[in-house]
């Protein structure tokens, strides 16, 4: 059996005590001057057990191994940060997994292990005092919080979808012409969900495309079986801001780096110094054997002076035969009377889904419903179908929202809610549903087993709705 376990280290120390041999420092807290980022690296150290100091999986962690592993890879960051020309080091992340165990007389011991890190390495002010603000992770690693992930079993029935992907080792953030994040195109489909963990939400696509979304922004599509592209900063976001799912600690960190030197926010300027990239469109490419990575850049401020620069936010890898351009979602067709008869208060019946009308489902949790048990079928690019039970395909919810895909405007928004009959304005709601509890940008509105909440812009009558909840 193999088991993972991921490890968060809560450090501290408040001395700041020179590196012996001359190696870098890790610092306890940050510097108190603006210091340089040489590189963000994402490493990965395994390590096997002797024989005579094999552990049992359940009392394993690194106090366990009297910290000699973790000092290794600690040593390991210096020495590979001096290379680097670095002063000091900055620990954004440490995860420990255990990926081989042995079975001895009816008990599992850990074999061998993992420890992936997360570091800055930097270039010191000439003033080189610090504040009081502690690093994610400083230079001792004294307390460890444990986490323990069965896999290659069966979840049990009561662990969620949501704990699953919380729990699950990710692999590192590492992007190349030949993989993202540990996969590359044309491996098989089902290594995403073995490497990735539980999707947030999966989707069917316009081109015969699935795509596999982690997180917010990391969306991954296979087709055929295969994997075709891998995208990074593609959001499910409305125009209000109003994200459908929970951020992923794994996956929404912006820790992705590029060839060991390119990451997030990098200017263009930068980039275009350290590669040889080719323009196309609004974007720029690096060409591999195989592969192309097309780098997504937008436009920031600096300072707050009309200063501008093109700053790097995300990513599309894909085969160097296919096009960048990226591919819509499937929609399904719905039932729009039976949605029109629930906002008419006119329906008595259930509202139950065909197996196909499941394609487009958000499975981890949203900002719409805390609840662990409740998923979302994306029914339209504005409408979303709630259900508690997949297997009963029972329709609890029904909301509309303004394009979760797209920068839609207000006029094609009006049009989707005139369609359902659904009142455009504060005024038009409260007329409507004379009833109504009004509560400043929120109404809310009961009539027998139905219930609704409807959002607008803000508190004043002509008000525009921008978000309504329908309860059954």
């Amino acid at each position: 059996m193999f088991k993972y376990s991921v490890f968060s280290f809560i450090l501290f120390s408040s001395s700041f005590t020179l590196a012996a041999d001359g190696l870098p420092l890790i610092l306890d807290y940050y510097p108190d001057c603006e210091y340089k980022v040489i590189i963000t690296k994402n490493n990965n150290y395994t390590y096997e057990l002797d024989e005579n100091e094999l552990l049992e999986s359940k009392d394993a962690n690194i106090t366990s191994f009297d910290g000699r592993y973790l000092e290794k890879m600690l040593s390991s960051i210096q020495q590979d940060a001096r290379l680097q020309g670095s002063d000091a080091i900055i620990i954004e992340k440490i995860n420990l997994g255990i990926f081989e165990s042995k079975p001895i007389k009816n008990k599992v011991y850990v074999k061998k292990f993992k420890i992936l890190t997360t570091v800055k390495n930097i270039k010191l002010c000439q003033d080189r005092s610090l504040t009081t603000k502690p690093t994610p992770y400083n230079s001792r690693g004294q307390q460890i919080i444990q986490k323990t992930e069965e896999v290659n079993v069966e979840f049990a029935s009561n662990v969620s979808q949501y704990k699953q992907a919380e729990n699950h080792l990710a692999p590192a953030a590492n992007v190349t012409l030949n993989r993202a994040y540990g996969l590359s195109s044309g491996e098989p489909e089902s290594s995403i969900n073995q490497l990735m963990g539980p999707e947030s939400v999966k989707l069917s696509m316009l081109d015969g495309s699935t795509a596999y979304v982690y997180g917010r922004t990391l969306w991954i599509y296979a087709k055929n079986s295969q994997i075709v592209r891998i995208d990074k900063n593609q959001s499910i976001l409305n125009n209000h801001g109003n994200n459908m799912i929970e951020p992923s600690d794994n996956y929404d960190q912006d820790n992705w780096i590029i060839d060991g030197k390119i990451q997030f926010k990098d200017k263009l300027a930068q980039i275009l110094s350290l590669e040889k990239i080719e323009q196309e469109g609004n974007d720029y490419r690096l060409d591999g054997k195989n592969n192309k990575l097309i780098l997504h850049f937008e436009t920031f401020s600096l300072n707050n002076k009309h200063e501008t620069a093109e700053m790097l936010t995300g990513f599309s890898f894909v085969p160097r035969e296919n096009s960048a351009k990226r591919t819509s979602i499937n929609f399904n067709e719905f039932d729009d009377n039976k949605i029109k008869q629930i906002i008419s208060n006119k329906n008595e019946d259930e509202f139950i889904l065909s197996p196909s009308q499941l394609a487009n489902i958000i499975k981890i949790p949203n900002q719409v419903d805390s609840s662990r048990s409740e998923q979302w079928v994306i029914a339209t690019e504005n409408i979303l179908l709630g259900i508690n039970d997949i297997e009963a395909r029972k329709v609890s919810k029904i909301r509309f929202t303004e394009s979760l895909t797209r920068n839609q405007n207000k006029d094609e928004f009006m049009k989707t809610l005139k369609n359902y009959n659904v009142p455009i304005t504060k005024s038009d709601f409260l007329s409507k549903n004379q009833e109504s509890e009004d509560n400043f940008e929120q109404v809310f509105y009961r009539k027998g087993n139905v219930s609704l909440t409807a959002t607008f812009e803000s508190e004043d009558m002509n008000a525009q709705l921008i978000d309504l909840l329908i309860e059954l």
